[in-house]
C-alpha cells in the first residue's frame, strides 16, 4: 500500500490535475502527501559570484508557488528541490522520502479526459524506481468517479500481478470493487492454398479464449473474499480493448513491460498505447517490486 506520494507542482492546468489525484490516492490509502516544486539548480550562463543570489530567487519563487496550494481535506508537507530537471529532481526526492508512488500530469493541450505523458512523464515511465500515476487533462475540474471500481490490465504475466494486487489493496482501503480487464489477442494468421476461417483463425481464436478463461479462473480461486472482484474477457485489441472498458473506473493499474531492469517502470509497447487511449487515471508499478533489493 501507498505510504507517501510525491507530486510535482507548478503554477499549470496539469500540476493542479496531478495534485487532485495525488490528493485522492493518497486520502483512500492513508499516505503522507508531499508536493515538491523543482527549479532548475545549475546555469552555467550566470557568474558564479551571482550564482547564490540567483539560486536564492529561485528558491523563494518555488515557495511562492507552493505557498498557492489550496488546503485540502489531507496535510500537505512542501519540499523545495533544485535540479538539472524535473524529472532528475522529482526521482532524486523520491529516493530521499522513500516514496512509493510519482503522481503527474499530462502533456500541455491534450485533449480533456485523456492522457498524454509530457516529458517529465515520459522521462519517469522509462526508469523511476517507483510507481507513476498519471492524471489525465482535466482531472481536477471534474466529477469524481462514482462507480467505485478499480481496473487492472490482466494478461497472466507477473507484471500483470503486481499490478494487480496494487489495485486490490488500493481497492480494499476505499471500499471500491476490482474488474480484471482481460484480452484474448489472437496472432495474425497467414493463410495458404485451402486455408479459411473454419480450420485456422476461428479454431485459434477458441483455443486463446479457452487459455486466458482458465487463468482467469485460476486466478479468482486465489483471491480474497473481503473484496468484491469480477473478470472481463474480451477479444481484439488489448490497448483499445482494455480502455474502453476500463471507462469511468477510478483508476486504472497497469503493469511494466516483460523485460528490463527489475524495480523499475518501464514501458512497453502495448501500455504505451493504452495509456494513451485511457479515459481515467492510469497508475504503472515497477516489475520485480515483490522481490526483495
Amino acid at each position: 500500500m501507498y505510504r507517501t506520494v510525491l507530486v510535482g507542482y507548478e503554477e499549470s492546468d496539469r500540476a493542479h490535475d496531478a495534485l487532485a489525484l495525488a490528493r485522492m490516492i493518497a486520502s483512500a490509502s492513508g499516505a503522507t502527501l508531499i508536493v515538491a516544486n523543482v527549479y532548475p539548480k545549475q546555469k552555467f550562463s550566470i557568474p558564479p559570484d551571482q550564482y547564490a543570489g540567483w539560486e536564492q530567487l529561485q528558491r523563494e519563487e518555488s515557495a511562492r508557488i507552493l505557498g498557492t496550494i489550496e488546503a485540502g481535506p489531507a496535510e500537505v508537507q512542501t519540499r523545495i528541490v533544485g535540479s538539472s530537471s524535473p524529472p532528475h529532481g522529482l526521482e532524486e526526492l523520491s529516493r530521499e522520502v522513500d516514496a512509493d508512488l510519482i503522481v503527474v500530469g499530462s502533456s500541455h493541450g491534450t485533449v480533456r479526459g485523456k492522457i498524454l505523458p509530457g516529458s517529465t512523464a515520459q522521462r519517469l515511465l522509462h526508469g523511476s524506481g517507483c510507481a507513476i500515476a498519471v492524471a489525465p487533462a482535466g482531472y481536477a475540474d471534474a466529477s469524481p468517479a462514482e462507480s467505485g471500481v478499480v481496473a487492472v490490465a490482466f494478461d497472466g504475466s507477473p507484471e500483470a500481478e503486481v499490478a494487480m494486487h496494487g489495485a486490490i489493496e488500493f481497492a480494499r482501503a476505499g471500499g471500491d470493487s476490482v474488474n480484471l480487464i482481460d484480452v484474448a489477442e489472437v496472432p495474425p494468421l497467414v493463410y495458404g492454398k485451402g486455408g479459411g476461417l473454419e480450420g485456422g483463425y476461428l479454431e485459434l481464436k477458441g483455443t486463446v479464449e479457452e487459455i486466458r478463461k482458465e487463468d482467469l479462473d485460476r486466478i479468482m480461486a486465489s483471491m480474497p473474499t473481503d473484496i468484491e472482484l469480477k473478470t472481463t474477457l474480451l477479444d481484439g485489441d488489448p490497448a483499445g480493448q482494455i480502455a474502453a472498458a476500463s471507462e469511468g473506473a477510478k483508476l486504472l493499474f497497469i503493469g511494466s513491460r516483460g523485460f528490463g531492469p527489475l524495480r523499475q517502470v518501464m514501458l512497453g509497447t502495448v501500455s504505451g498505447r493504452l495509456l494513451r487511449m485511457a479515459s481515467c487515471p492510469v497508475i504503472m508499478h515497477p516489475r520485480g517490486i515483490e522481490e526483495p533489493e
